[in-house]
């Protein structure tokens, strides 16, 4: 089972829970065939940059409504639909432990606004402020993996002298 099936198994389990009568249902409908998509050009085309990007953002769209509705991340969700089960208390302290319980309930969780709870958001990887981090390394290795192509084919297309450059470099 890929990643992208636990993508799409955490939003049948999401939709599950919210049921067709709920406020965001269409908004879910809308991610989860965005998500299709997205996952359908990666297979067909080969994953790229810009497919990751796009899918980092949904993904992080999925987050905020998941944890809008249900006071838990989409995230949290996928790890569940694996089965794998964090216990917060040991992740930090910074060693983690998995637990093969495919038949757990969804975990719940009360998202406190920040400033008023007693955990530090810096070390607590599970607060609402780390969402968009996976988001923008995602991006930013995207973008780092691009310039690195384009300078190799640069090279290899002897547009760029490599030693020209090593002297630049060390300069």
């Amino acid at each position: 089972m890929s990643l992208f099936d636990d993508y799409l198994n955490a939003i049948e389990q999401l939709l599950r829970q919210l049921t067709l009568q709920h406020p965001r249902c269409t908004d879910l409908l809308t991610l989860q065939g965005r998500l299709k998509e997205n996952i359908e050009d990666a297979n067909r085309h080969g994953d790229t940059p810009e497919l990751k990007a796009i899918r980092s953002k949904i993904l992080s769209e999925l987050n905020k409504l998941a944890l809008e509705t249900l006071n838990i991340s989409f995230n949290d969700i996928v790890s569940n639909s694996r089965g794998i089960l964090l216990n917060r208390a040991v992740m930090r302290n910074g060693i983690a432990t998995q637990s093969n319980n495919f038949a757990q309930p969804l975990p719940t969780k009360h998202v406190t606004p920040v400033g008023e709870s007693n955990e530090n958001p810096i070390t607590d990887l599970s607060h609402p402020a780390w969402q968009g981090v996976g988001a923008i390394a995602t991006i930013v290795f995207g973008v780092i993996t691009l310039i690195v192509t384009i300078v190799v084919a640069l090279i290899q297309f002897k547009i760029i002298d490599i030693n020209s450059l090593l002297q630049n470099l060390t300069r």
